[in-house]
C-alpha cells in the first residue's frame, strides 16, 4: 500500500488507473523456512499494462 500511496500522492497517477492486491502467504517465491527466504517474499510487483488491455490482474 505504501507504493500505491506514493504513486497517487507524489506521482499524481489517477486512482482509477491503479489497483492493489495482497497475496500474503499464497504466492511466495521461496519457502518461508528462513529469514533470507522470507525477505525474498516481502516484495512489490508492479505490472504496467497498455490501456487497451483493460485487465486488473496479470494472468499466469
Amino acid at each position: 500500500m505504501s507504493v500505491l500511496k506514493v504513486l497517487l500522492e507524489e506521482a499524481g497517477i489517477s486512482p482509477q488507473r491503479l489497483s492493489a492486491t495482497g497475496y500474503g502467504e499464497y504466492r511466495p517465491v521461496a519457502p518461508n523456512d528462513n529469514e533470507e527466504n522470507r525477505s525474498l517474499n516481502r516484495r512489490v510487483d508492479l505490472v504496467i499494462l497498455k490501456e487497451a488491455f483493460k485487465v486488473t490482474e496479470p494472468h499466469r
